[in-house]
């Protein structure tokens, strides 16, 4: 499982208004990238969590089916690796997070067809 947050400083009115083009590109990147997940066989979830470009920070979320497809899909040439690039050269947000961890136990169905036995 992966975990990411972005997140902008706080700004006066006058200074928001200017960085909020920068924002909205951010935010409809984090779904491009969340759309283009959902192509890879290897990707069983993603979700994004309280993503607002007016300054709060916001999370996403992605279950994959092994370390091997997490990382190429973060980190080899894709949607995700063009963001990345982009937030190293242009500065996309004022802050980031990223951590992985590993699910250990599941119950219940994600997704109607998902289940525990599939984390083995």
């Amino acid at each position: 499982m992966a975990l990411t947050t972005a997140g902008y400083d706080a700004l006066p009115p006058e200074q928001l208004q200017a960085d909020m083009p920068r924002r909205i590109d951010f935010v409809a990147n984090v779904e491009r990238v969340r759309s283009w997940y959902a192509t890879l066989p290897g990707n069983l979830a993603r979700g994004v969590f309280n993503f607002a470009p007016l300054g709060t920070d916001g999370m996403t979320f992605s279950v994959w089916k092994d370390d091997v497809t997490m990382m190429d899909a973060a980190y080899r040439s894709g949607t995700h690796r063009t963001q990345i690039d982009r937030y190293k050269t242009e500065k996309t947000a004022d802050r980031t997070s990223f951590t992985r961890a590993r699910l250990l136990q599941t119950a219940g169905a994600w997704q109607g067809n998902w289940n525990s036995a599939d984390l083995r």
